[in-house]
């Protein structure tokens, strides 16, 4: 018999043990995404001077979560949301703020420092 493996809930798998995850199913994880959605605050900004047109991400308890960009540097963009995801709004803001790309005084990174900032203001 195949032994169930625990689904992972992202920012509602605090607290829950192994066995928690395995009876609330895969079923339920698409409510648990949708209860985020409404939960969550949401941020859009319109990118200026840059190849991405906009940022968009969410946070909660001065967290970043589910950052996506449009249009830009493909892979480089999504690696930078990788490497933000889970972490705070101030450490992301300390480490992107001021970078810039080519001639460019500023980037895709720097833009998003500059939405977090709207949010932190």
């Amino acid at each position: 018999m195949k032994q169930q493996q625990p689904i992972k809930l992202g920012a509602f798998d605090e607290g829950l043990t192994n066995n928690e995850r395995i009876l609330l199913g895969p079923s339920l994880k698409g409510l648990f995404i949708l209860f985020r959605r409404f939960v969550m605050n949401r941020k859009v900004y319109q990118t200026k001077g840059v190849c991405s047109r906009e940022i968009s991400f969410e946070y909660e308890d001065g967290r970043i979560y589910n950052l996506a960009f449009v249009g830009g540097c493909n892979g480089n963009l999504k690696a930078i949301s990788k490497l933000c995801e889970g972490r705070t709004l101030e450490e992301v803001y300390t480490i992107l703020n001021g970078n810039t790309c080519g001639p460019r005084n500023t980037s895709c990174a720097d833009q998003l420092a500059k939405a977090i900032k709207e949010v932190l203001q």
